[in-house]
């Protein structure tokens, strides 16, 4: 359980203890009865992600987040937001373009009905979640629309991140930033190539100030040297005489 929901369920028994003291026990009733089933339904849909069982966890989560008294906003949020990842492992895992645009729509209803100012590195965890998403989907289709949008969100996501500087977080989003970029510039042309290079650089920087696995470190330094040959051969192609048909 994480420390919003712990914080969210005390309160709520705080608010209980109150209805029981001025004898409005059906309130109190149905404050502990709500959180109680909501947080039974995540916890089978916890267990389903466990079981790989996407799918369903999706609907558990989305079941979860219904019954979860609106004066508890954190809970709800963060049960949300499981229901949108959730979404977005059984598009990975089923190769399923609608369950991907499925998450796509449930992370961009958690950006509007939790804005920024409200919890900055929780409205940052969304923006990469849905930059994820939409990378997943505009490789699958080759849109250069969804991997546009992918970047954004990402660029998003890093104007938290950078601010609060975790090391880890931010070297992900500059990794993941990166893809995307590369994945444009393999697609429709250098200049992005070039900004692919740059977030991977960035990546590489940002995570020499944490134990970054070493493994991911060299997934990062591969990526950057394939970008840049990548970029050389456009460039050697372009210079390239074109022979002129006789």
């Amino acid at each position: 359980m994480s420390e919003s929901q712990s914080d969210d369920i005390n309160d709520s028994k705080t608010d209980a203890a109150s209805a029981i003291n001025v004898g409005d026990l059906e309130t109190a009733v149905e404050k502990i009865r709500f959180l109680k089933k909501a947080a039974a339904d995540a916890a089978r849909g916890t267990l389903s992600m466990v079981l790989l069982d996407y799918e369903k966890a999706a609907e558990y989560f989305k079941q979860a987040a219904t019954e979860v008294p609106t004066s508890h906003p954190s809970i709800r949020r963060e049960y949300l937001f499981e229901h949108a990842k959730a979404l977005f492992n059984h598009g990975e895992q089923a190769n399923s373009c609608p369950a991907l645009v499925a998450a796509t729509e449930a992370f961009r209803t958690l950006l509007t009905d939790f804005p920024r100012e409200q919890n900055p590195l929780e409205w940052a965890d969304t923006q990469f979640a849905l930059g994820k998403t939409l990378e997943s989907l505009g490789k699958r289709e080759s849109d250069a629309a969804r991997l546009q949008e992918a970047v954004t969100a990402y660029r998003d996501a890093l104007t938290e991140r950078a601010r609060d500087f975790i090391p880890f977080d931010l070297a992900e989003t500059q990794y993941s930033l990166g893809c995307a970029l590369d994945t444009l510039g393999t697609l429709f042309g250098a200049t992005y190539l070039h900004e692919a290079i740059e977030a991977y650089q960035g990546a590489l920087t940002a995570r020499e100030d944490e134990d970054y696995p070493v493994d991911k470190a060299t997934e990062i330094q591969n990526k950057l040297g394939n970008a840049m040959v990548a970029l050389m051969m456009r460039s050697s192609d372009r210079m390239r005489p074109q022979k002129i048909p006789i």
